[in-house]
């Protein structure tokens, strides 16, 4: 069989037309430097950088406040140094309690 016999003995769909439009959303589709997967993968980036951010500004504002009470009172900067830091004065003693997960 030769390849003009195979050509008359395709699909009535299957015409230089079609294969010219399927070559073309492979190409758009796969290989392209622009192509719908790659622009999938930086979409998926840009979320995970977004996530990032929001995570980052949420605790850059919780961090702001704890400094600003911090700040404001001294009996909050001892706490936080005693919880933390596992500080404490001279004639007394630390015990740590860890709850099980």
């Amino acid at each position: 069989m030769n390849i003009k016999e195979l050509w008359n003995k395709r699909p009535s769909w299957v015409n230089k037309y079609s294969i010219t439009l399927l070559a073309f959303f492979i190409y758009i589709g796969f290989i392209d430097d622009s192509s719908l997967w790659k622009r999938f993968e930086l979409y998926r980036k840009q979320k995970r950088v977004n996530d990032d951010i929001q995570f980052y500004e949420d605790r850059i504002t919780t961090t702001q406040q704890n400094i600003s009470d911090l700040s404001k009172n001294d009996s909050t900067l001892e706490r936080y140094a005693r919880e933390q830091y596992l500080m404490h004065a001279t004639d007394e003693e630390v015990f740590i309690i860890e709850e099980p997960e």
